[in-house]
């Protein structure tokens, strides 16, 4: 279990590794075997090792010139090489580079084990205020051994570590209160630790007040002493200090937040702030100011006279330094040049604090949205120059001094894109487009002064090139990489970022390490054979940048490693496309060959992911499971919820015993790859065949009183694209998708508009699906949308496709229930028949339409023509809310008078969505007053939207079951018409 943390834990590290921990995991258990043997041996020294510890790799940090104001003449240069060749030429430019370890396998494997067994008990230590790198707990806070890494997503702490202090601020400023929000940054502060203080007694018991047992004590020593080795062996590399902890080793986190536990401790007790938090390094503080607390310097004298002396707390003009008796070798510098300190009172306050959300919002609509190209590629060139400028970003919080972040944040929306793109779009599609793009990469991104902002996106940036074969702008990137490591070289002093006595010139390791990156990028994302001319010419595009890695791909098996890697989940596709549906996995996903290997380690693992394990492949079903078992025993990327129901799919029983069964094996699955154990029942309830399917899905009320918000779209799909879909053939154009990230994004930022987005029939590529269900299902919308064909041989399945929120799991997720059109309609069967003689084939068959209770809300989908059959809308007559009825109908005057008739039979709230090219789409209302009726109605139009209505279930409800309002609001119930037991509702209590 320690291997499987530490594969994810490393694969998502700034430095993923995969060809070493490929190495590493074909030959697994005599790895496993000889560390473990190691680990209970006697002797200790062989962690001090340069093969255990490993080595050091160099990346870029910061490139700051001598005279920042400086610019010859005040001339501005449009090409940022010639702009930084103007300004080296007449400036002094030193290049900062960053250490990061590259420490052993068998290193990362010792360091997970300490997480497990010692890191987990001191981090449940640490007070809540420190929530970055918190490590991955349950409900019952004990450490998740089965969860995928070691870690929390750090995005929603880092949102509360922000939010918090906001609200804080905002309710003192309510309160005409003066404040003083101080941000502070530890300066070089993994350089600057050493891990000692892990081995002393005082610290352990008195701080921690923890107990170790033997065995804990002798892998807390090893894990220790193997810090201290790396540290000691990189500094004799460098010429240097000690280079403290190993950035790059995921237990590292965990040790600098130790380090800092009783800084959080008396920050809480003795300050009483309005608001405390840490997250890793920086820390957010508000005071109740006042006339003596409005420089840093009186804040940090205020703050250290609250002190013991004892903690080692102190301040100077240069800052505030924590020296703690147990950091006898070390001590952490909050320095003033990067802190910063703010005074708030009145509507000046307020006006700030407004500001900052404003641009937060703002942000978080653009991630929150559907990936959308601009009308022109031109415009790519200018997003590219808008993400890039030095100035006139605005900051998101209080902390940022520079518009760095704003510019890394929105060149990575810009890669998000395009990253989406790929996955779903024909690539010759936005072939213009790719090429725009990537050619503005190059001229902003890689350059010297770019680069040293943006170089984590390389390896991304490479493998959307080369998965997308457009080599030839793969080897401009290639081109580019060489000049401007040149440029550097040449036009540079350079620097080690907290280790500014180092003798060694960095160049070389950050030479090696460009290097690196390139080749993990071929190796992850060839999944083919190439000719002998192409591989020639991949070998020519890396050649400027390291002959030796030309000479590489010239005679390596490209192809047989990327198998390989994917196989073990460590290439650019994640290995459980092999075994999730084609219809939703991105292209090219399932054919990628298998390797075989027999599961033989699998017995070793707990019993919980064993039987995981066992019910995944009981899901899926794949006749070529156990080739790709490492994938799924030591997962990078496991099946997330929603593709493990479409995979399960327990609403295609037939029995209430299977869909028992499906669903355990979907909750064993979940336990297995993501680490959390289901408590309470899973949706999935069947009634029995006379009275038709009955599906209960739990999921919080949207909204009071039973009412529910509605959003149809309004969606036109061609006859084109429904025949391309029927010959297997998808539209998965550019057009096209533009059109429908444009409706759902609309829907989208009108945040709280909806709980339901219905689509018309045959509206929705299947491959575009998920994405558009979690982009709706992270604002609170579930998905109800007719899928386009989906062909097998000479058969076709018309389904719908409900994308339903629910919290079954205790926390907000989707499930996807799919239900098939049953017959076609005449008009369909004879336009299939002519399209080679295809016929469509429910899967999922039924009499009677399946009920689902969503939240408490009733309803049922019937596909079009399906609205015709009186017996299907005589099953549900007293038993549903509504009914969703997706449809491509051209004869809209009958279905007129039908979706009429039908919201008094059936007595229910009608919801129709039709293809915009035909229109007539509507929620119709058994209402007493004939303006009330249609609720909404729409037609036509030329654009796609969506229009929003709100019903009241609750109303409805309570008109069927006490039929006495003076005025009433329905219309009276049809004759024979009986309200269910479940949907019966007495009118509410006097309040």
């Amino acid at each position: 279990m320690a291997y499987r943390k530490a594969k994810a834990d490393l694969y998502f590290s700034v430095d993923s590794r995969e060809l070493d921990l490929l190495e590493y995991e074909e030959d697994l258990e005599a790895r496993l075997g000889a560390l473990l043997a190691l680990i209970n041996g006697d002797s200790t020294e062989w962690v001090t090792q340069r093969p255990f510890t490993g080595r050091y790799s160099i990346v870029p940090k910061s490139l700051a010139f001598g005279n920042q104001g400086y610019n010859a003449s005040n001339t501005l240069w449009s090409d940022p090489d010639s702009q930084f060749r103007a300004r080296a030429a007449a400036d002094k430019v030193t290049a900062t580079f960053r250490i990061i370890s590259q420490c052993s396998i068998d290193m990362h494997v010792l360091s997970s084990l300490w997480i497990m067994t010692v890191g987990a008990a001191f981090d449940a230590e640490l007070s809540s205020a420190s929530m970055g790198n918190r490590l991955r707990r349950r409900l019952d806070n004990t450490f998740n051994d089965l969860a995928v890494g070691s870690f929390k997503p750090y995005l929603e702490p880092f949102r509360r570590w922000r939010e918090d202090g906001l609200k804080a601020i905002e309710r003192a400023l309510d309160d005409d209160k003066q404040v003083a929000a101080v941000t502070g940054d530890a300066t070089s502060y993994y350089h600057q630790l050493t891990p000692d203080f892990l081995l002393d007694d005082h610290f352990i018991s008195a701080v921690l007040e923890a107990d170790l047992s033997e065995n804990e004590r002798r892998i807390n020593e090893l894990f220790v002493n193997s810090l201290k080795a790396w540290s000691s062996e990189t500094a004799d590399s460098l010429q240097s200090l000690p280079a403290g902890l190993p950035v790059g080793l995921p237990a590292s986190a965990v040790v600098a937040n130790l380090a800092l536990v009783e800084f959080d401790r008396f920050v809480e007790r003795e300050l009483t702030p309005l608001y405390y938090g840490r997250y890793v390094d920086d820390f957010f503080l508000v005071l109740e100011g006042g006339s003596s607390l409005t420089t840093a310097l009186e804040i940090w004298d205020w703050i250290t006279a609250r002190a013991d002396p004892k903690l080692g707390l102190s301040a100077s003009a240069e800052g505030l330094v924590f020296a703690p008796p147990y950091l006898a070798n070390s001590s952490v510098r909050f320095e003033n040049r990067k802190n910063r300190t703010f005074n708030l009172s009145g509507r000046s306050g307020k006006a700030l604090i407004s500001s900052l959300r404003r641009t937060i919002a703002e942000q978080g609509s653009e991630w929150r949205a559907l990936p959308s190209l601009p009308a022109t590629n031109v415009e790519i060139g200018t997003r590219m120059v808008i993400a890039m400028q030095a100035d006139g970003d605005p900051a998101d919080n209080l902390r940022k001094a520079d518009s760095i972040s704003a510019r890394r944040a929105k060149f990575a929306l810009q890669l998000r894109d395009f990253e989406a793109f790929q996955r779903d779009l024909d690539s010759e599609d936005w072939s213009d487009y790719r090429e725009a793009f990537f050619e503005s990469v190059c001229d902003h991104v890689l350059t010297p002064e770019g680069f040293f902002e943006l170089w984590t996106y390389l390896p991304r940036l490479l493998r959307l090139a080369l998965v997308c074969d457009d080599l030839a702008l793969f080897s401009r990137m290639i081109s580019r990489l060489a000049a401007l490591l040149e440029s550097v070289d040449l036009s540079t002093s350079r620097r080690i970022a907290g280790l500014d006595n180092a003798v060694t010139d960095p160049m070389t390791s950050w030479r090696e390490q460009v290097t690196s990156v390139v080749r993990r990028a071929i190796a992850s994302t060839t999944s083919a054979p190439l000719s002998s001319s192409a591989q020639a010419e991949l070998a020519d595009a890396v050649s400027p940048l390291d002959l030796a890695l030309a000479e590489w791909v010239r005679v390596a098996d490209l192809a047989e490693l990327g198998r390989r890697l994917f196989a073990h989940d460590l290439g650019h596709l994640p290995a459980r496309f092999a075994v999730l549906p084609q219809e939703i996995t991105p292209r090219g996903g399932a054919e990628l060959p298998l390797v075989r290997d027999e599961p033989t380690l699998l017995r070793a693992l707990p019993q919980a992911v064993q039987v995981g394990f066992e019910s995944l492949a009981s899901l899926v079903r794949h006749k070529d499971f156990n080739a790709i078992a490492y994938a799924f025993m030591f997962p990078t990327r496991p099946p997330n919820l929603l593709e493990l129901f479409i995979v399960g799919d327990p609403f295609e029983s037939e029995s209430q015993r299977e869909v028992q069964d499906a669903t355990q094996l979907i909750a064993n699955s979940v336990l297995a790859l993501r680490g959390f154990r289901i408590h309470d029942d899973m949706p999935g309830q069947v009634g029995d065949g006379a009275s038709g399917s009955f599906i209960s899905v739990r999921n919080s009320a949207p909204r009071q009183g039973g009412r529910r918000r509605i959003a149809i779209g309004s969606l036109e799909t061609l006859e084109s694209q429904s025949t391309r879909a029927a010959m297997g053939s998808p539209d998965l154009g550019l057009a096209r998708y533009r059109r429908i990230s444009t409706l759902v994004n609309e829907l989208i930022s009108r945040r709280g508009a909806a709980d339901y987005l219905v689509l018309p029939e045959l509206s929705l590529p299947s491959r575009w699906f998920v994405r558009v269900a979690q982009k709706l299902g992270a604002q609170g919308v579930s998905l109800v949308a007719g899928l386009e064909y989906a062909r097998n041989g000479l058969s076709v399945r018309n389904q719908v496709w409900a994308s339903l929120l629910h919290n079954h799991f205790g926390f907000p997720s989707l499930l996807v229930y799919r239900q098939d059109k049953q017959r076609p309609a005449p008009g369909e069967n004879v336009t299939l028949s002519g399209l080679a003689g295809l016929q469509l084939a429910p899967v999922q068959k039924w009499s009677s339409p399946p009920i689902i209770s969503h939240g408490g809300f009733f309803f049922a989908i019937v596909i079009c023509s399906e609205l015709t059959n009186i017996g299907y809308r005589a099953s549900l007559r007293g038993r549903v809310d509504a009914l969703f009825v997706p449809e491509w109908n051209r004869d809209i005057h009958t279905f007129e008078a039908l979706v009429e008739s039908a919201a008094l039979d059936i007595h229910a709230f009608i919801v129709q969505a039709n293809n915009r090219a035909y229109g007539d789409s509507r929620i119709r209302v058994p209402a007493v007053n004939e303006w009330e009726r249609d609720l909404i109605r729409h037609r036509g139009g030329l654009h796609d939207y969506t229009v929003v209505g709100e019903i009241n279930f609750h109303k409805l409800r309570e008109h069927q079951s006490v039929f006495r309002a003076a005025k009433p609001l329905f219309k009276p119930l049809p004759d024979g018409f009986v309200v269910s037991d479940q949907r019966f509702r007495l009118p509410p209590k006097e309040k």
